[in-house]
């Protein structure tokens, strides 16, 4: 097998093939779809509970190292279930869990912040066979500094009690602008602000604040177990570690089609993937992700030196996913 391939097929069944020709992979990273009609092949709850145990027979019988799971609802109902039983022979990682939410305000003189939340990663275990010693080394993220349009250092609270968190999660949600959480917040940190009305976004949104408020563009926040190693992720690459200036600036070359792809839509999903694949696997590792899309994990898992094998069910997102590893691979 090459460094990197993705087929364009359905994980409920190519999973029997990768058994069945006895395909090894080290990691597994896993989004597993928990909402119908979110994503091609999820038409159906029982499209969602086929997916996961697609992943649970992947797990049991493909994977050597660990999987990283982010799944909700009766998806996680059912992963939790088999997770659970006595016969599972895997384990949660301890300190492993992480959520991950996007940064909104902040009162700038009492650092006190409001977060919302994402339904995307929102909650992420990664396990490992029990008697397994394996670890998630958080400080193997190399970071970035500056963040934000402005390039401004991001400014962690100080600790949980000083986040307030969404009751809202988005895009897929209705209700963060429809309701006055937002708004109820800024009034109580004594913060100014103007409202818009964007019907396409719910209605009115809070689209300035005046000092002591300050407001964030887009951009997540990781929030592991141990509060203390949550770490910023920008929603724009910035240059750090293996994605430095040359490899950023091939993602908007003419041609590069499959780059050029994640850059318009996914370059935020590209800083998160080379985050999580910093610390949740090893330099030579064999990734598998069932459910790749335009190929921004497997992107970010060349940049890291590892090998990738990504499944997806859209034939056009598979095919930009192959030109993007195409593409990368290139320029390393």
């Amino acid at each position: 097998m090459s460094n990197y391939v993705v087929y364009a097929d359905d994980i409920k069944g190519k999973h029997v093939t990768f058994r069945e020709e006895g395909v090894q992979f080290d990691r597994l990273i896993a989004d597993i779809p928990s909402f119908t009609n979110r994503w091609p092949g999820t038409d159906s709850a029982g499209d969602m509970i086929d997916g996961v145990n697609s992943v649970i027979d992947l797990i049991k019988n493909c994977v050597s190292k660990t999987a990283t799971i982010s799944v909700t609802g009766d998806a996680q109902t059912k992963f939790d279930a088999w997770l659970n039983s006595e016969d599972s022979g895997w384990e949660v990682i301890p300190n492993s869990e992480f959520a991950m939410f996007m940064p909104y305000y902040r009162n700038i003189t009492t650092n006190k912040h409001f977060w919302g939340r994402r339904d995307e990663w929102t909650y992420v275990r990664t396990i490992r066979k029990v008697g397994s010693d394996i670890s998630i080394p958080w400080s193997n993220y190399l970071g970035v500094d500056k963040v934000d349009g402005q390039g401004n250092m991001f400014p962690f609270p100080n600790s949980r009690d000083d986040i307030t968190i969404s009751n809202y999660r988005l895009p897929v949600h209705k209700g963060a602008n429809e309701s006055t959480e937002t708004q109820q917040w800024l009034a109580d940190n004594e913060i100014n602000y103007v409202e818009t009305d964007i019907p396409a976004q719910g209605g009115m949104v809070v689209t300035s604040v005046d000092s002591p408020g300050q407001i964030f563009s887009k951009g997540y926040v990781i929030a592991p177990s141990d509060f203390a190693l949550y770490v910023h992720i920008p929603f724009r690459m910035y240059d750090n570690g293996p994605l430095n200036a040359k490899t950023i600036g091939h993602f908007n070359k003419p041609g590069n089609f499959g780059l050029n792809a994640l850059l318009s839509g996914n370059q935020a999903s590209v800083s998160f993937y080379n985050f999580l694949v910093q610390t949740h696997s090893m330099r030579g590792d064999l990734i598998l992700d069932p459910f790749c899309g335009h190929g921004a994990s497997g992107v970010a898992s060349i940049l890291n030196g590892r090998k990738f094998v990504g499944v997806e069910y859209n034939a056009d997102r598979a095919r930009s996913a192959q030109l993007a590893l195409e593409e990368i691979d290139e320029v390393i």
